[in-house]
């Protein structure tokens, strides 16, 4: 009927604690009336175990494997939205500036200021990057439904690599001017959002997506795995101009659209 995870999640558990709070209720009113004989197993309605609570009882062994397997998955969102937050935080940290030998005077001040431009343009870069990976990431586990543990290693190794994508950031605006420093952080992204695919691909395969328009579906699957491609030109465009292959993620902001138009599906 509901078709938002959270909202399954919020509504078991209230439920759960209703039901909880009534089948305590109904004990210690059984017990009180009838003795310790009310929570002695017996037939129904004869006078030793109450019809409602057993009822409840009842209900409550169905609802109860439902509400953990939802809980699970909510620890696995939360876990995961911790690490992106941390990740995302850290990036500021490297923007300082450098000891200073001397009182600056204000035009040096200044130079000091825009020396700092490449560490800025890596802090920009990396959050835009990383804020992407969080929204598929949300997206994504939105409409799971169950998980096993495959996705649970995926998903972890996915967070891996999201908490080194700080040094790797930090290397690109520290020593930008060197290749390596970019293969480390294009890698860095490619195995991101490589694995983030990985463990759509994998939800999809065994079936633990809600079922919703088979085009939004195949536009996420689209969109995931056009951003390594992306990382993957920048890479080849480094041997030959370092400075147009640090600008080249910039087309991530086009593979909404193009993912849309391949899947057949109405850009959001």
């Amino acid at each position: 009927m509901f078709s938002n995870p959270q909202l399954q999640i919020g509504l078991a558990r209230a439920y759960r604690e209703a039901l909880l709070a009534q089948a305590d209720w109904q004990r210690k009113t059984a017990v009180a009336r009838f003795g310790w004989r009310a929570c002695w197993p017996g037939p129904v309605g004869n006078g030793r175990v109450p019809s409602g609570l057993l009822k409840e009882y009842l209900v409550l062994s169905k609802i109860s494997p439902l509400v953990e397997k939802v809980s699970g998955l909510e620890r696995i969102v939360f876990m995961s939205d911790a690490v992106f937050a941390i990740a995302l935080t850290l990036l500021v940290l490297e923007i300082k500036l450098p000891p200073l030998e001397h009182p600056l005077m204000p035009g040096e001040f200044a130079g000091a200021i825009l020396g700092l431009l490449p560490k800025f343009y890596s802090y920009v870069l990396s959050f835009l990057v990383l804020g992407v990976y969080w929204v598929a990431h949300h997206r994504d586990f939105g409409s799971v439904t169950r998980y096993d543990a495959r996705l649970i290693w995926l998903n972890l190794f996915t967070l891996m690599c999201v908490a080194f994508l700080p040094f790797s950031s930090a290397l690109l605006g520290e020593y930008g001017n060197f290749q390596l420093t970019w293969v480390i952080f294009a890698l860095n992204n490619i195995a991101i959002s490589a694995l983030l695919s990985l463990a759509w691909g994998h939800a999809r395969r065994k079936g633990m997506v809600e079922d919703r328009e088979p085009t939004g579906l195949r536009y996420r699957t689209y969109r995931g795995l056009l951003v390594p491609v992306v990382f993957l030109l920048s890479l080849g465009v480094s041997w030959f101009d370092l400075t147009l292959a640090q600008i080249m993620p910039l087309l991530l902001i086009f593979t909404g659209p193009v993912a849309a138009r391949l899947a057949g599906h109405d850009y959001p």
